[in-house]
């Protein structure tokens, strides 16, 4: 259930776009932010990450890490 959903003005640097999101999910406070690439005519999600102090994450960490054994 999301809602209290506040987009932020982009944040243009270096030719990507970032942009700050926050919304509620089931009542709790969520921040994320985005890096937005521009691909011909469209932006897309180039990185996003979570800044929440109980779990931050970065998904482009995530997803380039090596694999644990």
């Amino acid at each position: 259930e999301l809602t209290q959903l506040h987009v932020a003005e982009p944040v243009y640097v270096a030719g990507r776009a970032v942009v700050a999101v926050g919304f509620a999910n089931f009542g709790q406070p969520r921040d994320m932010g985005f890096i937005l690439v521009k691909e011909g005519e469209d932006w897309k999600i180039d990185d996003m990450w979570a800044a929440e102090a109980e779990h931050p994450y970065n998904l482009k960490d995530i997803l380039t890490a090596p694999l644990s054994q």
